[in-house]
């Protein structure tokens, strides 16, 4: 998607943006990776919990659950490098040219 802007931006204003997109693009693949095997895992707790009724109940059902923390914990990050993104990618929208009289 190609972005314009209306002035100038510094040499750190674009590295900053820059850093902000391939952190973002990491921040995606992580979770894109990461949400398939924390869901066959926690399916699979979930089958063992039915599987295995010895053992406490409060064990077998959160298991399933804690399995799927680090998935909703990558799209959280994934949200706030997301925003981060767009604020700068904002402020560089609406900078202004500023010339001395």
């Amino acid at each position: 998607m190609p972005v314009t802007f209306t002035g100038p931006l510094s040499h750190p204003d674009i590295a900053a943006i820059l850093a902000d997109s391939l952190a973002l693009e990491q921040a995606r693949t992580v979770r894109q990776r990461l949400t398939p095997r924390c869901a066959l895992l926690a399916l699979l707790a979930a089958i063992c919990a039915l599987g295995f009724p010895a053992v406490a109940a409060g064990v077998r059902w959160a298991s399933a659950p804690l399995c799927l923390v680090p998935p909703a914990w990558a799209w959280v990050i994934e949200r706030r490098i997301a925003r981060r993104l767009s604020d700068r990618l904002a402020q560089g929208r609406s900078k202004k040219v500023i010339k001395s009289p």
